[in-house]
């Protein structure tokens, strides 16, 4: 087997619906996630994998023959991919943490502030710590439609604010491109009643050089062999052309892990990626296996449970709202169910369940692993910073 890295750029427009319906009720228009999900990129990517590998599709729709490496829709066989992430040229970006900041400071200058965690009050979650606002400029506001370079992650890592050079946004790069359409009946080349819809299309600038990558691993070689450096793939909807550059892996990239001081409270762990975190089959805020821990009036006060054979105790949470995920199931040919997934950014706040325990150490074991469901799919994925 074997691991590539895939990059898609886009040449025209791209489209990737969001998880509402046309018909639903307040429905005007549909808009563009971005990035889109992993399961459109790899529907794109398993799809050139299968073409390349001679797949009669008619015949794997029912008989799965080459199922147990490139899987279906649902589970992806022998291969897993990490990401996706976006890249700025060769260089990665990250999504914005949840505990950044904006807003204009004395001098009429963009000002960044981080949310810190307050003493515990009684909520509805119990007598629990929640983030507040640590000198931030009035009209202080979340982060949105902007990424971090490496640089802008190692000083939040270190417990920093980025810089306004190590933001990249989204402005600067795409632009909305609203469409109209209405639904047509190729039988009597007429259109059809009542079927007028509006979609908003992504224009990437002609000098952007904004990408998106997954790193793709289990490919089996006599196939990776075949894979070409540079080809063209449709993604999305209505199959807008992609060029896509393959790249092989050859080892895993170790990210930097930032170095603890005395007096750090604990450790935030970051989601990189999406997270699916499941109890019962429903969707939950809290890491996957915490348990809540009370006090002796019965009030949560925390919750703890292991990552990486780490004991932690989670403290408090800062994240955005959750992200709705749909799609097109090919093989039953209807929708999939809409599901919620933890966004990335979003913050966990934990101390080391035994306070004797190396706090660095603890870094070190947690950064890159990942939580909760999907983790083929790259779901999941940790980052971890200083809590100071």
């Amino acid at each position: 087997m074997s691991r590539q890295r895939w990059l898609f750029q886009a040449v025209d427009t791209w489209f990737f619906r969001e998880a509402r319906a046309h018909e639903a009720v307040g429905v005007g228009q549909l808009d563009s996630q971005f990035p889109p999900p992993v399961s459109t990129l790899m529907g794109a990517v398993r799809t050139a994998l299968g073409d390349l590998a001679g797949i009669d599709w008619h015949r794997f729709a029912t008989e799965q023959e080459y199922f147990n490496w490139l899987g279906d829709g649902g589970q992806l066989g022998a291969m897993s991919v990490n990401g996706p992430h976006l890249y700025l040229a060769d260089k990665p970006l990250y999504a914005v943490p949840a505990d950044l900041l904006a807003g204009m400071g004395d001098d009429a200058q963009q000002q960044f502030s981080r949310l810190r965690i307050g003493e515990p009050v009684r909520s509805d979650l119990g007598f629990v710590a929640l983030p507040e606002l640590n000198d931030a400029p009035l009209g202080s506001k979340p982060l949105a439609g902007v990424w971090l370079t490496s640089a802008g992650m190692a000083r939040w890592q270190a417990g920093e604010c980025p810089r306004q050079d190590q933001l990249v946004w989204r402005k600067d790069h795409i632009s909305n491109e609203p469409r109209l359409g209405i639904g047509r009946d190729n039988r009597t080349a007429t259109v059809q009643e009542g079927l007028l819809y509006q979609t908003l299309h992504l224009r990437f600038h002609s000098d952007s050089e904004l990408r998106i990558g997954l790193e793709l691993d289990g490919v089996p070689e006599e196939v990776a062999e075949r894979l070409p450096s540079v080809t063209g793939l449709r993604l999305g909807g209505e199959g807008r052309e992609a060029h896509v550059s393959i790249e092989p892996l050859h080892a895993s990239q170790v990210a930097d892990v930032p170095h603890t001081e005395s007096g750090d409270r604990g450790l935030i762990l970051m989601l990189e990626t999406p997270g699916v975190f499941l109890t019962d089959g429903q969707a939950q805020w809290c890491l996957p296996g915490f348990t809540a821990v009370q006090n002796e009036a019965g009030l949560t006060t925390h919750w703890q449970g292991s990552i990486a054979d780490v004991e932690l105790k989670l403290i408090s949470v800062a994240m955005d709202r959750s992200q709705r995920v749909g799609g097109w199931d090919q093989r039953q040919r209807k929708p999939k169910a809409v599901t919620s997934r933890v966004a990335p950014g979003s913050l966990f706040y934990c101390e080391l369940a035994d306070s004797s325990a190396g706090l660095q150490g603890a870094l070190e074991a947690l950064d890159g692993q990942q939580v909760g469901e999907d983790q083929a799919w790259g779901m999941g994925r940790l980052r971890v910073g200083r809590w100071r």
